[in-house]
């Protein structure tokens, strides 16, 4: 074991710390170009300090290998796999790191960083009112920030990690596509740019972000997961095979395509425009979120839970569910496409096509609502339909517990109210209409090849 004590006004150059060697750098003392490094299997580690006032420069520290900072300053510090470095009290200073697979740098009790990068598996903590600036976290990084520490100006690229802990700051973060900043509870991030990565804020975090846009994102995997905030904007988004797009509340999406596998959320206050969803892919709106201009492609689902959807349409083998709470507006169903009507759930201004079927369940309601030739439209009992218009061909029934208000039954078509259903203001347009004892049934006045059908008739 070999001891080397560099004090004030002297620099020493080129040394390789081995095994149990230690290398003490004092105030005003400089070492440079310093390696760290075990040769053996004993478990012994190589020991560079930095005191107070003291410098050391271009250091390399491999397995084995420690860096303490109890007070001096470290520049341009490489830290490998199985390797540490310590950066501790107010006067210690760590410039231009970089953290390999495997190393692991800890600042704490009011230390600090600058201008670090963490490769994959690298490991950045920092604690105890310490401070990191200007860090980049690379594909397989992490980094912690916890007890009234602050990151400023952090950048998290695809595998990259930052956490805020409670009682943290982290100010001016940018997470790029698939990267991952997470907010605890009690934990603070402002001025985040969301840039395609994923930002998570939990219960009790404070968040604020800054405007962005990105364009042509692509979401491909489980990983891939990007969240858009208030006052991020997704242009032109494409998401598959596990990908995920989550808007929230200020945040906008706009033509967005989600391919098989992939899954788009809307969350209270989001927004998305020109969405097509393909086979195999899914879409929900949660309550208070809206959905402008929807195309369900075959083997498509979109889903409204509670949230707007405006402007749909089902094609072919498409599926559309409306659940409680959920309002649709000026919604077209194709042939062979489905849609769903739950109950407390609302569609208004709805044509359903030859081969269609809408359901309307207990509670539901349907309004404005033309059913065309070769369409299936089913009323449950407990179910409403305002405003239907039934053309050639479309024969309905209202059963009991059922009820249409303000139905047109154009010539060709036919509505039968059963015993317990009810039909009120029934325009009666040529087509047939019967109702059975038990039945309630009003009729609008109307007129058709001059003859007038009145609630008299």
């Amino acid at each position: 074991m070999s001891t080397y004590d560099v004090t004030s006004g002297e620099t020493v150059s080129g040394i390789v710390l081995t095994d149990s060697d230690h290398m003490n750098v004092y105030r005003g003392g400089v070492a440079v170009n310093i390696t760290l490094r075990n040769l053996s299997d004993l478990g012994s580690h190589s020991w560079l300090q930095v005191f107070n006032s003291g410098i050391v420069s271009e250091t390399k520290v491999s397995s084995g290998g420690h860096v303490n900072l109890p007070g001096g300053s470290a520049y341009k510090t490489t830290i490998s796999s199985g390797a540490s470095m310590s950066v501790f009290s107010s006067g210690a200073v760590a410039n231009i790191n970089t953290i390999k697979k495997g190393g692991l740098v800890s600042v704490y009790s009011s230390g600090s960083v600058n201008s670090t990068t963490i490769s994959a598996g690298g490991s950045l903590w920092i604690s105890s009112e310490s401070t990191a600036n200007n860090t980049t976290i690379s594909s397989g990084g992490s980094m912690s920030i916890s007890s009234e520490s602050t990151a400023n100006n952090t950048t998290v690229n695809s595998g990259g990690k930052l956490q805020v802990y409670a009682g943290a700051t982290a100010n001016s973060t940018t997470v790029n596509s698939s990267g991952y900043l997470i907010v605890s509870s009690g934990g603070t991030a402002t001025e985040i740019v969301e840039n395609g990565g994923e930002v998570v804020e939990n219960v009790g975090a404070t968040v604020t972000f800054r405007p962005n846009t990105f364009s042509n994102l692509v979401l491909y995997g489980y990983d891939a997961v990007a969240t858009v905030h208030s006052g991020t904007t997704a242009n032109v988004t494409t998401i598959s095979s596990g990908g995920r797009l989550e808007v929230y509340s200020g945040g906008r999406a706009i033509r967005t395509t989600v391919s098989t596998g992939g899954d788009l959320y809307v969350h209270s206050g989001g927004e998305t425009n020109v969405t097509t969803i393909s086979s195999g892919a899914g879409m929900n709106v949660f309550s208070g979120g809206t959905a402008n201009g929807i195309t369900v492609s075959s083997g498509g689902i979109f889903g409204i839970g509670g949230g707007t959807a405006n402007v749909t349409t089902v094609s072919t083998g498409g599926e559309l569910y409306v659940h409680s709470g959920g309002r649709v507006f000026s919604t077209t169903v194709y042939d062979g496409a489905r849609m769903w009507i739950s109950s407390g759930a609302v569609a208004s201004n709805t044509t359903i096509s030859s081969g269609d079927n809408l359901y309307v369940h207990s509670g539901g309601t349907a309004s404005g609502i033309t059913v065309s030739s070769g369409a299936s439209f089913n009323l449950y009992s407990g179910g409403t339909a305002n405003g239907l218009i039934l053309q050639n061909g479309i024969s309905m029934g209202i059963d009991a517990g059922e009820t249409a208000d303000s139905a047109t039954v154009s010539a060709g078509a036919s509505m039968v109210i059963s015993s317990g259903g009810t039909a009120r203001a029934i325009m009666e347009n040529g087509g047939y209409v019967e109702f059975k004892t038990g039945a309630t049934a009003t009729f609008a006045a109307n007129t058709f090849s001059g003859v007038t059908v009145s609630s008299a008739c």
